[in-house]
């Protein structure tokens, strides 16, 4: 029997893909809300951060580390955070190409901001973004299974802020009206005394709250009186906080006065003597930020430290700039169907923008 001839099966070598030789220029990107120097704890949240992301980077040969980005004390709900925005500058001008954080919740805890640069303004513009702690990395998801948890993860660090924003402001508000709450930062003028436990008149700038008082009631208008602070090489609110260590970082810009840090001082009881605490709102479980609230609903302590204003003075600077409000509202209500007719230049014809409204002048008191 004739023997059958065996044909040779060819056996195909498996193809393997070339690995990318790109390296990618790196940042590491760091937050905590509550400041943080490792001097007061045990661990340096912020250093320990930092070391995580240096450790991961360094076993990746294709990530080159550039620079690093720390926003201490700055709440995560918020995205408009000084390194946050040099970080953002520089991922523009192309120096940073690859995005390292610990989690998620480090870089935001907002949801929809949050899924807003990771679902479109990242991939748009080409940036990779890695999470350690998710074992996230955008270069190496599809848009199915594993990339559904980040959405997912997102919406997770925004119920807990709101729950954490709802526990503190009850907290808080149970403090204001017991008379337990202390105030982090004092009003400019004031300083804490040697047992931390009362406000008592900070020599330097206590005799400059006076002026700024005086010179309202003389009839300066507060450019004025910004001027002359200027003049005289006067610390404002700002800048004496770096003085004293409340904060931190370069401060060369912050040594002008302007017509906000005169508004602030001007409408702020505490230099009649009173503590007065309630007057703003700052609920993120509520969606509410910085919301002002009126007088009547204030907590008022009164006469529990020294005062730098008379109320007398207090009450008739009160006067003059509500007097003055008024009248910029009857001007206002003078001139609206002439405003009406004008043409504004600056119109956007797509509606938004600077310019798409009406004139109009603010109205504050």
């Amino acid at each position: 029997m004739a023997r059958k001839s065996r044909k040779q099966i060819a056996v195909e070598e498996p193809v393997i893909e070339s690995v990318s030789s790109e390296v990618f220029s790196t940042a590491i990107y760091a937050r905590l809300s509550v400041e943080n120097s490792g001097k007061s704890e045990k661990v340096d949240v912020i250093a320990n951060q930092i070391e995580i992301c240096k450790s991961y980077i360094a076993e990746r040969p294709y990530l080159n580390l550039i620079d690093t980005y720390v926003d201490n004390g700055r709440t995560g709900t918020v995205f408009d955070r000084p390194e946050f925005n040099r970080l953002m500058n520089d991922i523009r001008t192309g120096k940073i190409k690859c995005l390292v954080v610990r989690d998620l919740s480090r870089f935001g805890r907002d949801y929809i901001e949050a899924g807003i640069y990771l679902e479109r303004v990242f991939p748009q513009i080409g940036l990779r973004f890695i999470a350690i702690k998710e074992n996230y990395d955008n270069f190496d998801t599809d848009g199915s299974g594993e990339s559904l948890i980040i959405p997912l993860q997102n919406m997770i660090n925004t119920l807990y802020s709101k729950d954490i924003s709802r526990k503190v402001s009850t907290a808080l508000k149970a403090q204001m009206e017991s008379g337990e709450f202390k105030k982090r930062n004092l009003p400019y003028g004031y300083r804490w005394d040697e047992e931390h436990s009362n406000m008592v008149f900070d020599e330097e700038t206590a005799p400059i709250v006076r002026k700024i008082f005086q010179w309202k009631i003389e009839g300066l208008s507060l450019p004025a009186i910004a001027d002359r602070l200027d003049a005289m090489n006067a610390p404002n609110p700002e800048f004496q906080k770096y003085q004293v260590g409340v904060r931190t970082g370069n401060a060369t810009a912050k040594k002008i006065w302007n017509k906000s840090s005169l508004t602030t001082i001007l409408d702020n009881p505490h230099y009649v003597g009173d503590t007065v605490l309630g007057r703003t709102l700052n609920a993120i479980y509520k969606g509410v930020k910085n919301q002002h609230i009126d007088r009547e609903e204030w907590i008022v302590f009164p006469n529990t430290h020294e005062a730098i204003i008379s109320r007398e003075d207090f009450q008739k600077v009160r006067e003059m700039r509500d007097a003055a409000a008024r009248t910029r509202v009857e001007k206002m209500e003078r001139t609206e169907e002439i405003r009406a007719t004008l043409i504004n230049l600056y119109y956007n014809k797509h509606g938004t923008g600077y310019g798409s409204q009406p004139y109009s002048i603010p109205t504050r008191t």
